[in-house]
């Protein structure tokens, strides 16, 4: 058989070589196109934008300290107190007061007599164990265990659904004197813990199924996001109900699975349901939504991409401190070394917020300490700041975002400095969305009162204070916000006695509820409208309305938390706003609605 190319020139055959390269990569280009669930990405092309303006006032007085020498370690004659540390920005505070894993030359601890070792620990259940290992050989006899550690920090708004369990074993083994405590706080998440979801479930989440670590304090977000917005969820583990919000649990309780379950495309068989029964009818389907915290949040970005920011610790920025907690037995037996502690995290915090050289320094304390080797010091640095990243499809994902506390900042949340007692709020609402939500698994949440001793930090903020060292307490400023940013948008069925704005006792408890949210969303604005079926005359509905939704307002800013009243308004609207789909007759528009927003 004759070769057809034989007689063809070498220009000849380079121009066809072209055009067979150029038809190849136009088909490829075509298939991509077509059937783009078909083609794996090997590379997620995205771009980082500069660091935004941090959304808080970092009010501060702090005047700059020489930076220590990173993890060189000071001579300092005391016993060891050692902590397993979740890795986590709003550390970086108290990373900053050690100077090092361990206390080092020139740091906070040294100046204080401190003599701090800490270990990275990102299991919540095994830092768990290290305080009982730690009670356990104190329960012994021995003043100063050498097994365990001496403190752990844990998401605030889980502290309820961990130390239940913890408690529960450590007074039954030991006593109650061996009870774990929250003495202070390091930070808070703002912006780090976040909730993402394919676009289509960026306005309403129904029918989504989110990857996260449930009781988790991320989990929480994805929870208060949906009951703010109205959205039913679906608590039933192992079954999809495409009316409501559902969730799978992470293998291990491990917050990097649940973004591992997204980037992998793995796929969960669920028994569907409908009514609230199982249909008999299985479905297969991927994840379409992660609850996680950074770097999981930068790891979807750069390796997949696809999805959207809906919610995160930005919108509820009172949510999720850092709680530093201790076992109360060796805590009350040395005081003065907790006090210490106390103030060398509190005035860490003050240089980190006051300084951009202490931050830089924290940054570098949490490569050593937290040991990620994908994750240098300014990967740390750049997700405190937090800042925009966007995949190869336009999605763009805010990354990372915490806020270290001071001592003064620590005083105000906790209600040392006077005023109201945030993270009381904190800790009932979050404790009760898992019990609620798991009844099985968490019948009932320890007793706040049992669960945190404020003593310590309440000695160190008044000599701080005295001393002109407890800083100036920082405040959320939401005002850089696009207007109109909704955090929440649910109707609530406020019962009122007939022709009345006088709230009836049943709905005492709804209101709380809503109490709690708002905590949570910390520095937001709060409209509440009051509406009406149609029944009776139309201006008497409307006045109606306007006391009733006043009435709500009234009582939230009575038994709410301090500032309320500046951020929060109310309207009647009568009549003229029937719920959509729903007769104007009909009794279901005797209702309250709250908005939450970012900015007026």
């Amino acid at each position: 058989m004759n070769n057809p190319l034989k007689n063809i020139s070498f220009a000849g055959k380079a121009f066809l070589a072209v055009c067979l390269v150029a038809i190849i990569w136009l088909g490829s280009w075509g298939y991509q196109k077509l059937f783009p669930e078909k083609v794996k990405k090997a590379e997620i092309k995205t771009k980082a934008t500069s660091l935004p303006p941090l959304a808080y006032d970092k009010a501060s007085n702090a005047v700059f300290r020489p930076i220590p020498s990173l993890n060189e370690p000071a001579d300092v004659q005391a016993p060891e107190m050692r902590g397993a540390i979740m890795a986590w920005n709003a550390f970086t505070g108290a990373s900053y007061s050690v100077g090092g894993t361990s206390s080092a030359t020139g740091s906070i601890a040294q100046e204080l007599g401190l003599n701090i070792r800490m270990s990275v620990q990102n299991s919540c259940s095994k830092q768990g164990e290290e305080l009982y290992a730690f009670a356990q050989e104190l329960h012994e006899g021995n003043p100063n265990p050498t097994k365990g550690v001496h403190f752990i920090n844990w998401m605030g708004d889980g502290v309820g659904n961990y130390i239940t369990g913890l408690n529960a074993r450590l007074v039954k083994d030991f006593g109650n004197e061996f009870r774990a405590r929250v003495v202070t706080f390091a930070g808070v998440s703002f912006g780090e813990d976040k909730w993402l979801v394919k676009p289509k479930y960026a306005k309403n989440a129904i029918g989504s199924l989110t990857a996260t670590v449930v009781r988790d304090g991320d989990w929480n977000i994805s929870v208060i996001k949906s009951q703010l917005m109205g959205w039913p969820l679906n608590h039933n583990l192992g079954t999809y109900d495409r009316t409501k919000v559902n969730f799978v649990a992470a293998p291990n309780d491990e917050y990097v699975e649940a973004g591992r379950m997204y980037i992998s495309g793995e796929k969960v068989t669920l028994k569907i349901i409908e009514n609230g029964k199982y249909t008999g009818r299985d479905t297969t389907m991927a994840v379409n939504g992660v609850s996680s915290w950074f770097p999981v949040d930068q790891q979807v970005v750069e390796q997949k991409g696809g999805l959207l920011n809906i919610a995160s610790t930005k919108d509820f920025g009172a949510q999720m401190g850092c709680a530093i907690i201790m076992i109360d037995k060796w805590a009350q037996d040395n005081r003065a070394l907790v006090e210490k502690m106390v103030e060398a995290f509190g005035r860490g915090g003050d240089q980190v917020k006051s300084h951009d050289q202490a931050l830089r320094f924290g940054a570098e304390v949490n490569e050593i300490l937290f040991a990620d080797k994908e994750k240098n010091a300014d990967a740390w640095y750049n997700a405190y700041k937090s800042f925009d990243m966007t995949d190869e499809d336009g999605n763009t994902v805010n990354i990372g975002g915490s806020r270290v506390f001071n001592i003064a900042d620590a005083a105000a949340y906790t209600g040392v400095a006077g005023g109201s007692d945030t993270y009381k709020r904190i800790y009932n609402t979050f404790s009760a969305i898992c019990v609620e939500a798991y009844p099985e698994v968490l019948p009932s949440y320890d007793e706040y009162s049992t669960v945190v001793d404020w003593s310590y930090l309440k000695a160190v903020y008044n000599k701080t204070k005295s001393q002109g060292l407890a800083g100036n307490v920082s405040k959320v400023d939401f005002k850089s916000s696009k207007k109109g940013d909704v955090i929440g948008d649910a109707s609530y069925s406020i019962q009122f006695s007939l022709g009345s704005d006088q709230i009836k006792p049943e709905s005492f408890a709804t209101l709380e509820k809503v109490i709690g949210q708002l905590a949570a969303a910390d520095g937001a604005f709060i409209e509440i409208s009051g509406h009406t079926d149609i029944s009776g005359d139309d201006a008497v509905n409307m006045e109606l309305s306007r006391r009733r939704a006043a009435s709500v307002l009234n009582y939230l800013v009575s038994k709410g938390e301090g500032g309320l009243a500046e951020r929060a308004s109310s309207k009647g609207y009568g009549e003229t706003s029937p719920l959509p789909g729903v007769s104007p007759s009909d009794a279901k528009n005797r209702r309250v609605e709250i908005k939450v927003f970012r900015s007026k």
